[in-house]
């Protein structure tokens, strides 16, 4: 029987690899980038330990298939394990999975960034919104780099829909068919031609608007582009959040790593909605299929919450009025100075 497991955290870029032995301890833990040397330093390294391994995958298909190939091309014992069967697993572990994340912002705090986000020159106005998809409606940033203005229901008045259909990664021009430097992707774990409605609020239906009047969409659709019509790049728009982390954070708050990276937003938009006790089961859909339960943001809630048990879209209402109406505040009061009235991309920032 073997004696040590290696388990690997599928991503799309990078691969996160987890060796422990039988008696629980911590051999090797490390972050590698999907590209076959790197994979094969990673293999030889964890055989150096012990040469009878059992290797995990949380998926087993597409950003997967490199590495699988790997480890089956050398004669590797491989088993597939779904994230929901990690999930239902550590849900039952009496540690500190359970305490609150220290990590993910309160609704204060976010408003605190967006107000710091939209007062940035150059780019920073036209990322309020991009940064607000993740908070409100809990997206992946590959998600919000994907969204198309036709898959935006947003009325004058009441609640909008955002129908995802997938999300946008940066492959590298080797890796794709066209060579193309960007890769459309199937939403994460569904189907190809899956889809998942979002509901989201009536404050962010108006700041979605005005983003599209201000700016516009790109001639091929998205709702989101750079300066040259192009997709938004994660070094953009993680300088611009990196900016105003430093502005409006304390030390504290910094040192702690507060909000440190963009997908914070969408734990904290989804722990925001678990505060308002939201049914678990009702958030799949908006949330995606890997979240059946309680995030560890916030796995314990003490007390009753108002909204406890109604679908997200009804139960967090009035929170997320309650946190639009602090907005106005936050940016009076941030020192960043008047709104920056632009129209278009500028070259500073």
């Amino acid at each position: 029987m073997a004696q040590t497991w290696a388990g690997t955290d599928i991503g799309k870029t990078h691969h996160r690899c987890v060796v422990r032995n039988a008696e629980g301890e911590w051999l090797l833990s490390r972050r590698v980038l999907n590209d076959e040397p790197e994979l094969l330093t990673l293999l030889a390294d964890v055989l150096a330990l012990d040469e009878d391994v059992v290797w995990a995958v949380d998926v087993a298909e597409g950003m997967a298939a490199l590495w699988i190939n790997v480890l089956l091309n050398h004669g590797q014992h491989l088993v597939y394990i779904p994230g929901l069967a990690v999930n239902r697993a550590s849900a039952g572990y009496r540690g500190m999975g359970k305490t609150v994340n220290p990590l993910v912002p309160n609704p204060a705090q976010v408003a605190r960034l967006f107000a710091a986000v939209a007062q940035q020159p150059g780019r920073g106005p036209h990322l309020e919104a991009f940064f607000g998809c993740m908070y409100y409606a809990a997206m992946r940033p590959a998600e919000v780099i994907h969204l198309r203005f036709d898959q935006c229901h947003l009325p004058e008045t009441g609640w909008g829909m955002l129908n995802l259909s997938g999300g946008v990664v940066t492959a590298g021009k080797e890796w794709t068919d066209d060579g193309a430097l960007h890769e459309v992707h199937s939403l994460k774990r569904r189907a190809a031609t899956a889809t998942r409605p979002v509901p989201i609020p009536p404050q962010f239906v108006r700041t979605l608007l005005a983003h599209v009047e201000r700016f516009g969409v790109a001639p091929d659709g998205p709702v989101f582009r750079n300066q040259a019509d192009s997709y938004v790049e994660a070094a953009a728009y993680g300088m611009t959040w990196a900016r105003a982390r430093k502005y409006v954070l304390t030390r504290t708050e910094l040192a702690s790593g507060l909000a440190k990276r963009p997908y914070d937003l969408r734990h904290a938009g989804i722990s925001f909605w678990l505060y308002f006790r939201c049914r678990p089961g009702r958030m799949r859909s908006p949330c995606g299929p890997e979240h059946r339960g309680p995030l560890p943001s916030l796995r314990q809630v003490p007390g009753r919450r108002p909204g406890a048990g109604q679908p997200p879209h009804r139960a967090v209402h009035g929170g997320v009025g309650a946190r639009q109406r602090r907005v106005g505040r936050h940016r009076a009061e941030s020192g960043f100075g008047p709104e920056i009235d632009r129209n278009s991309w500028s070259e500073v920032g």
